[in-house]
């Protein structure tokens, strides 16, 4: 039988494994494309420069509504 103590161990596994997702994704994702932007050259920005900076602009985006959805999902103690 389920009990809000249950429920409530779920919603944390939930948050966990979303935050665990955003670890994964901006490692695999984020962090190239800055290691390539911080190879870059101010004076001389490579041909792509805007196309990896709308990237990078979708990945944040996608992890900020990630790292949202994990603070929702997370319960929150009754004091």
């Amino acid at each position: 039988m389920w009990t809000p103590h249950h429920a409530a161990a779920l919603f944390t596994l939930y948050a966990a494994s979303i935050w665990a997702a955003i670890i994964i994704f901006s490692v695999l994702l984020l962090v190239p494309i800055n290691n390539r932007v911080g190879l870059w050259n101010p004076t001389g920005l490579p041909p792509n420069w805007e196309s990896e900076r709308k990237l990078w602009d979708l990945y944040n985006y996608v992890r900020a509504v990630a790292i949202v959805s994990a603070f929702v999902v997370h319960p929150r103690q009754k004091n």
